[in-house]
């Protein structure tokens, strides 16, 4: 790691980040971005072809001053005009006059060194660009003399204390300063620019396009694109106390920033132009500054500011990286540092960090991932195998730059190999703090004369080229970027990449697998240091912390390969150099003053490195197959069945609303009818598998079912659809409905089937119809049908109030009403398990809000049991378990027996998680199973229908992440909300500023979530949204399935799972088998931007043939239903597990706080009370309304209003039907958040 206690004004004012107030947004061409789906065509940006651009760079002075907050006269050059010199200002000067004080940038000032200046540009975009980018540039006025002791400069009216107030006043709050600030610096723009309109005119070679960019037309009619330059006389305010900031002592020097169209946009006002004066207007939609054009007058809305200087109380800093950065942004290269923070360090000129590397004069290259969006190198895809990577500063090499690893559907690698010195020079500075020899740990550890420079042959010494920018960098070797599209696509027009302080963009995974770069640490003295990257974080290297190099990745290193959702990609990487160990030696440390131990990293130095890619090295036993794009919308759940008689094993049917359809079969497999083929490429652009697709006839709002092994049915407005399958191209029959289909049809094993409508149920057999009726309490549309017998055609049905009835072809034989006031609003899902006739039917309903309502059907099908009907709101959970806004769920409850009890329980999809009650609607021990917090985002409702498989003969629970809310963090103000499109949906992002000030964001809400935001704004708790999608693995108590692996750091238990999506879900997981290979089983799924994702394992970790509830519906006929023989045992009078949860409960002020207990019985029992006393014995609650169920019971205490912060003992009294009576304590505590 590197930490410069320094860096504290860096950060404090870079680019007017956190001092000057920065708009909303700033703008950038979203289209750019297109999400991975196939790695082979995603771009994010198209290869660059040779282009020019020119920089109109005007010299700016201010009137003079001599004032004590400035750096400098407000001239160039330290020019006087009469005026005395301030102290300072004459120590400034003698610094200059020095031999050994300012080498670079020394006096003069003149047209000569702000040309050699821009000619460092030129050469640095000329060589990171690789011949693609030229850049010419002009000065303004024209420098009729270059070599004169000063400039010819325009002159703004005010001094310069007055474009840049360096206090607040008093009473003035700091957005109160910001903000003043911002229109200060706003207002020397534009009077710098008015000036220079109105004396030279540099602007009258111009014309605006429609974009309102700006083009140099000629004589000759060529035309190239031009920007703005602003050169301001004065030092920076970045080096301000030659970066100590307890020596800062000139407040009011200038901020450069990038004035985007968003400040001129934000702080415009037709009706009040209190900023600009009349200067700026708004012209073909474009909002800038009126200036005179060729041709009419034109807008600059985009202006690139730099100081005079970086050189200040005696610190020879350089404003060469200050220069690239604002081109660079010019350019359209997305920022990659925070607001205030780095997160990419001092490995590229997007951060602060990185243009401020080799002491300003030598900034590094970009960023793979910047010379990757700007077209500038075309990396190669790379899955598996080994491949050379050069490094990007070596030249003459024919070997790639530059790698892409992908990870999932949005998510990949960038690699690149960053060599700070392959010359024979050695121009490092050394250390022996350690009593050997390396290369010291300071900011400047490196010796200018011993670089292949280039500087000008005036007195300034100005560099003016170098022959490797990466000098400047922290350490060598390979550099391994985590990049994100989706991200990259919600954030990119706003700027603000690295905004979300868990989910970055572009993220350096950090070799030494602390991931520390942005981290703000505290010295001794109380100063803030920071953490913008070292010789640690490049792969490989040897560090004094371990005795092995760290050069590679996997599922389980650190910094693992797992994907930004916290699934499994099983990806493993390795780095070898070719030539024989070249080292660089560092001693790391963050200070003497710090308290903290130094140690030795080692860096390899070479050309060539090799990089090894093996997807399932580590676990071969699980295979991630490669993901195909199949463009899906509103993808309806996977129908898997025998559809083709010339194959063997399984083929999948996937159909979603448009009406467009896929028969996905195993790889390889060759379907004959070649005019239906439809081929994927997979992610090294070979072809991969080749599937069958279609188009019907119209839209289709439901789900396919399977009638027999002989076709699917597919209901859609007064027709139902029947697929004859066996040989493709497939039998398209229609049957006549007397209603318009509102549900999927339910098939039972005997191929009778039932379907809701607007107006009933239609019962059929095969591809006959019935029957069809309205059943007498019905009052709406039918929301779901399910079996209740496999063997004849019995139905349940619900419609879309919350009336049930059970019918067959004579009609309705029994009906039921679930209480309307316990209910959320509909539509509903429906299952049903048979659980023999001693205990008939259960009925499990789930509302669209998570809401679990259980009732029970008698044997005879006739008639409910209300006296077995319980009502369990499952929103109640998720509020203890850190639910929030849950989002719609349409998911059909699922019936498993998880416990091996024999008696099936109920798995619902819900906040955060899934749960697991049994048939009383109890809470399953263990559960629910929550999403990881490690992964905080990732904690979100789960909308789509778990699945029950098996492993090693025990019943293990899969789930799928879909959308929905999470809880991250209280907020103290919305600061701006923007709509963007992800593949045709609206979804928001928004930017807001934290409890502890800082700024941060949060995506992919709906519009719901906005105006609740945008109504309750402050101290709201925020939803976010998580970067990706998962499926993960739980056994019978909730907890994830853990195994052996061997690892580079031995044989570690741990999990594999949960696997990486790379999108939320768009179906449930279905679990399969392709092939007849009964030592596999194929786990599959679909994203939400249509994404086709496969898993192949062996049996140990997934087992198809035990699988109890393998897809949505249980079976391909989507009958929602299943038996049971619960198991008869002899019951003990006793009494197990009393407690109370959660424990402590910690109520916030205003809350209506309850708590539950939770007690097991092992026998019926006729009277069970409950009594809680304080500690001293003075009884506060009494209760006699507890159920006396054999098995798990629970207990809603839901009034907390008469407990306040104590322990209290909870006394549970059990009396059996045999007289015995039993007892058992708890401890409750209760902890209120603040007085009442």
């Amino acid at each position: 790691m590197r930490y410069f206690w320094f860096l504290f004004v860096l950060v404090s004012i870079a680019a007017g980040e956190i001092t000057v107030e920065s708009p909303s947004f700033s703008h950038r061409e979203a289209a750019q971005i297109q999400p991975q789906r196939s790695h082979a065509s995603s771009v994010v940006r198209s290869a660059a072809s040779p282009d020019s651009v020119k920089i109109y760079a005007l010299l700016v002075e201010f009137q003079s001053d001599s004032s004590l907050s400035t750096t400098g006269t407000g001239l160039f050059g330290f020019r006087t005009d009469s005026l005395p010199l301030t102290l300072a200002d004459e120590e400034e000067l003698a610094w200059y006059r020095s031999d050994t004080v300012y080498r670079f940038d020394n006096l003069p000032h003149n047209g000569q060194y702000f040309h050699d200046q821009l000619t460092f540009v030129q050469n640095y975009f000329d060589r990171v660009s690789q011949g693609n980018l030229h850049v010419d540039f002009e000065l303004f006025p024209s420098q009729e003399r270059m070599s004169s002791e000063y400039p010819e400069a325009f002159q703004v009216p005010l001094q310069m204390m007055r474009y840049s107030p360096g206090e607040p006043r008093p009473g003035e709050s700091d957005l109160e300063f910001s903000r003043r600030r911002t229109t200060s610096l706003l207002r020397f723009i534009r009077d710098a620019i008015v000036e220079a309109d109105t004396t030279a005119s540099p602007f009258s070679s111009l014309v605006m396009d429609d974009s309102g960019t700006l083009w140099e037309v000629t004589e000759q009619g060529d035309s190239t694109k031009t920007f703005i330059l602003i050169f301001y006389a004065g030092s920076s305010y970045l080096t301000d106390g030659a970066g100590n900031p307890l020596a800062s002592d000139s407040p009011s020097d200038m901020i450069h920033t990038f004035i985007s169209r968003d400040f001129f946009e934000e702080y415009y006002s037709p009706e009040n132009d209190t900023v600009f004066a009349g200067a700026v207007s708004e012209k073909d939609g474009v909002v800038g500054l009126s200036v005179q054009g060729q041709h009419e007058d034109i807008r600059i809305s985009e202006v690139m500011m730099s100081p005079e200087t970086s050189n200040q109380d005696s610190l020879n800093w350089g404003i060469n990286g200050i220069l690239v950065n604002q081109l660079a942004r010019q350019l359209g290269a997305p920022t990659l540092n925070t607001a205030g923070f780095p997160a990419i360090g001092a490995f590229g000129i997007m951060d602060y960090a990185g243009y401020s590397a080799g002491k300003g004069f030598i900034p590094p290259y970009p960023s793979a991932f910047t010379r990757y969006f700007m077209g500038w190198d075309t990396p190669l895809l790379f899955d598996e195998g080994e491949e050379r990577l050069a490094a990007v500063s070596a030249s003459g090499t024919s070997s790639e730059r530059m790698l892409k690893v992908p990870l999932n559907e949005t998510e990949y690698y960038l690699i690149e190999n960053r060599q700070r010195n392959l010359s024979t020079k050695d121009p490092f500075v050394y250390d022996t703090t350690d009593s050997e020899v390396h290369i010291s740990s300071t900011v400047d550890n490196f010796y200018f004369d011993s670089l292949d420079l280039t500087t000008s042959t005036t007195g300034s010494n100005t560099i003016i080229d170098v022959d490797n920018f990466d000098i400047g960098l922290p350490g060598s070797g390979l550099l391994v970027w985590h990049v994100d599209e989706k991200i990259i696509q919600a954030r990119l027009e706003d700027d603000r990449l690295n905004m979300d302080s868990s989910y970055r963009a572009v993220s350096l995974k950090e070799a030494d697998g602390v991931m520390d770069i942005g981290v703000e640490f505290v010295n001794a003295l109380g100063q803030r240091i920071d953490d913008y990257g070292g010789a640690e974080d490049f792969f490989p290297h040897y560090s004094s912390r371990t005795s092995r190099a760290i050069g590679s990745m996997g599922p389980f290193t650190a910094p693992s390969t797992r994907t930004n959702d916290g699934g499994q990609s099983f990806l493993d990487l390795s780095f070898t150099p070719v030539s024989p160990h070249g080292r660089e030696r560092y001693y790391l440390r963050k200070g003497s003053d710090d308290g903290f131990d130094g140690y030795i990293v080692e860096n390899f130095i070479d050309t060539f490195f090799t990089v090894t890619a093996e997807v399932g090295k580590t676990i071969p036993q699980f295979h991630r197959s490669r993901q195909k794009s199949l463009g899906a919308r509103g993808a309806h759940e996977f129908l898997p069945g025998n559809f083709l008689v010339d194959t063997t094993g399984t083929e999948i049917f996937l159909l979603d609303t448009t009406g467009v359809y896929f028969l996905l079969t195993a790889s390889n497999t060759v379907v004959t009818d070649s005019a239906h083929l439809h081929h994927f490429e997979s992610v090294d652009g070979s072809q991969d598998s080749i599937f069958v697709s279609g188009v019907l006839p119209r839209s289709m709002p439901h789900m396919p079912s399977a009638l027999d092994s002989t076709g699917i049915l597919i209901p859609s407005e007064e027709t139902l659809y029947l697929f004859t399958t066996g040989e493709y191209p497939f039998t398209l029959d229609s049957l006549a409905l007397p209603l318009s289909a509102t549900t999927a049809v339910s098939v039972s094993e005997s191929s009778f089937w039932a379907v809701g409508g607007d107006a009933g149920v239609v019962l059929g057999y095969k591809d006959s119809l019935l029957t069809s009726f309205m059943p007498e309490g019905f009052e709406a549309p039918v929301a779901a049908v399910a079996c209740i017998d496999l063997s004849q055609p019995l139905f349940a049905g619900i419609d879309t109030l919350g009336n049930i009835a059970v019918m067959d072809t004579g009609g309705v034989r029994a009906e039921y009403s679930v209480d309307s006031r316990d209910i959320h609003p509909g539509p509903f899902a429906l299952a049903a398990a048979d659980l023999g006739a001693e205990e008939g039917v259960v009925l499990v309903v789930t509302d669209r809000k998570n809401g679990l309502y259980i009732t029970r059907l008698s044997s005879s099908h006739s008639s409910f049991s209300p006296d077995a009907y319980v009502t369990t709101d499952a929103q109640h959970f998720t509020d203890i378990y850190r639910g929030y806004a849950a989002p719609d769920n349409p998911s059909p409850p699922v019936f498993a027996d998880i416990d091996g009890t024999g008696t099936p329980d109920i798995l619902v999809g819900g906040t955060n998680g899934v749960y697991a009650f049994d048939l009383r609607g109890v809470l399953k021990r263990g559960w629910p199973a929550i999403l990881d917090e490690r992964f905080s985002s990732v904690r979100r409702s789960i909308t789509t229908s778990p699945i029950v498989g098996a492993q090693g003969g025990s019943t293990r629970t899969l789930f799928s992440t879909g959308t929905g809310e999470n809880v991250t963090t209280y907020i103290t103000k919305i600061d701006s909300v923007r709509s963007y499109d992800f593949h045709g949906e609206t979804q928001y992002a928004l930017y807001f500023t934290t409890e502890d000030s800082r700024v941060d964001s949060s995506l992919g809400h709906r519009p719901g979530f906005v105006d609740t935001v945008l109504t309750q704004n402050d101290s709201l708790v925020p939803a976010n949204f998580a970067p990706g999608g998962i499926i993960d693995f739980r056994d019978q108590r909730g907890e994830r399935l853990d195994t052996v692996v061997t690892t580079n750091a031995g044989r570690q238990r741990t999990s594999i799972w949960p696997v990486s999506m790379g999108g939320a879900a768009q179906t449930s997981p279905l679990i399969t088998r392709f092939t007849e290979d009964e030592t596999k089983t194929d786990l599959v799924a679909v994203t939400e931007s249509g994404t086709y994702v496969r898993w192949s394992m062996d049996t140990t970790y997934l087992n198809f043939t035990q699988a109890s509830w393998r897809m949505v519906g249980n079976t391909p006929g989507r009958s929602f239903f299943t038996t049971a023989s619960p198991a008869s045992t002899e019951k003990e009078e006793e009494l197990d597990g009393f407690y109370s949860y959660p424990n402590p409960r910690t109520i916030r002020r205003g809350e209506e706080a309850s708590v539950r207990f939770r007690y097991d019985l092992g026998a019926f029992a006729e009277d069970v009370r409950l009594t809680i006393f304080t500690m001293d014995g003075m009884p506060v609650y009494r209760s006699e309304d507890l159920t006396g169920y054999a098995g798990s019971n629970e207990y809603l205490l839901a009034d907390l209003s008469p407990f306040g912060s104590a322990v209290y003992r909870a006394i549970l009294r059990v009396r059996f039907d045999s007289g015995t009576e039993v007892r058992s304590s708890w401890n409750m505590a209760i902890i209120r958040d603040g007085a009442e």
